[in-house]
């Protein structure tokens, strides 16, 4: 089975700190949708602008509202110890893997980055997913994939990036590692060219939209399949001018509150954006009509 997991985004209340009461419905409906999990703590859930002791406090309330999902604690910080702290107590509160993203903003090494997340292997014994965003400058060139995928403990990649000639390759000369599409608006080619599944910051208002994408492909309804990535795309182009604010904008729309993404993001007009809100009808629907 390829596996599906919404990029979770963190609830706040009114006053933008994180409220673990809104958790209990947020994760139910992650469930409902049909996803298989949910990648906690990760630049959806804006963990760049929480201290360390709040993305520890997300991990742990998580885990404890947690309905029955397969739970990806993303650890990555800057600091080495930081993120071997977070790997631990992901560990305690049972997750079943651990993720991180480069360290940014020094330019380190590959040598400073093989160490980075070797580092974070040996915290805990939780199988580690590397993460490779090149578009955001934190790409894992792939001589310095070759060298961490050689280690037992580095269990994959998630794998934001549209060249997908790179994730086949890397596939066909891992094909028992775990490579995850990172970019929602490319699942199915993903799908198409080696990805195990997927993760997503959409996949939180739409993950059941994913879910019958994946069940198409894999029943070779091909067109089908590519019908329901236009319309996930045409969404998602709708949100994008703010994507993390816009998501928590389409939950509240259907029922989900989860506060505006924090600052420096500036709150967005969405009923200013055109066809949004009837984008969104359209997808309630669309969900209605499937029970």
């Amino acid at each position: 089975m390829r596996e599906l997991y919404s990029a979770l985004v963190t609830p706040y209340n009114a006053g933008g700190e994180f409220d673990p009461t809104l958790l209990e419905g947020l994760l139910k409906f992650q469930k409902k949708q049909g996803l298989d999990g949910v990648y906690v703590g990760g630049s959806s859930g804006e963990a760049v602008l929480q201290s360390v002791a709040e993305r520890q406090a997300v991990l742990k309330a998580v885990a404890e509202h947690n309905p029955g999902l397969k739970l990806i604690a993303h650890v990555g910080t800057v600091a080495t110890r930081d993120a071997q702290s977070l790997a631990e107590v992901a560990e305690r509160a049972g997750y079943s893997a651990i993720s991180a993203i480069s360290p940014f903003y020094y330019g380190f090494s590959e040598d400073e980055l093989f160490a980075h997340y070797t580092a974070i292997s040996e915290a805990s014994a939780l199988p580690l997913i590397v993460y490779s965003f090149p578009q955001k400058g934190l790409g894992l060139s792939r001589e310095l994939c070759d060298r961490l995928l050689a280690n037992p403990k580095i269990s994959g990649v998630k794998y934001t990036s549209a060249d997908l000639y790179m994730l086949d390759q890397l596939k066909r000369a891992y094909p028992n590692k775990i490579f995850f599409n990172g970019f929602d608006e490319i699942l199915l080619a993903g799908l198409t060219m080696g990805a195990d599944g997927g993760i997503g910051t959409t996949y939180n208002f739409m993950g059941d939209v994913f879910v019958t994408i994946r069940s198409e492909w894999e029943a070779g309804n091909q067109s089908k399949a590519l019908r329901l990535q236009g319309i996930a795309n045409d969404m998602i182009e709708r949100v994008y001018p703010s994507i993390i604010d816009g998501t928590k904008y389409v939950l509240a729309r259907m029922g989900y509150q989860t506060g505006r993404a924090r600052a420096p993001f500036q709150p967005h007009d969405w009923t200013a954006v055109p066809g949004l809100d009837a984008a969104i009808d359209n997808l309630i629907a669309w969900r209605e009509s499937r029970k």
